[in-house]
């Protein structure tokens, strides 16, 4: 799946995708990690989500863009549980 994709599967199941406190972390190179809470909130169903989030993100520093992003959830079986719900 691509980052497009990736975009369009996220608007199609939440109506809500709020990303706050980021903390980044420098690996070295082009690898960064970033620590988040982020707050989602299902379409069909109007149920929120709110649990921290860790990425990490490989960027292309020379040509200055992101070329992948990697996400980390806490809770994957409860995030399964509220996307199950639609």
């Amino acid at each position: 799946m691509n980052f497009q994709e990736w975009n369009e599967e996220m608007a199609r199941r939440f109506d809500t995708v709020d990303v706050q406190n980021a903390r980044v972390l420098k690996r070295g190179g082009d690898e960064v990690v970033v620590f988040s809470d982020r707050r989602l909130r299902v379409r069909r169903t109007t149920e929120e989500w709110a649990k921290p989030f860790a990425q990490v993100v490989m960027t292309d520093r020379e040509e200055g863009v992101i070329t992948e992003m990697r996400p980390f959830d806490w809770e994957v079986k409860g995030l399964n549980e509220v996307l199950e719900k639609q």
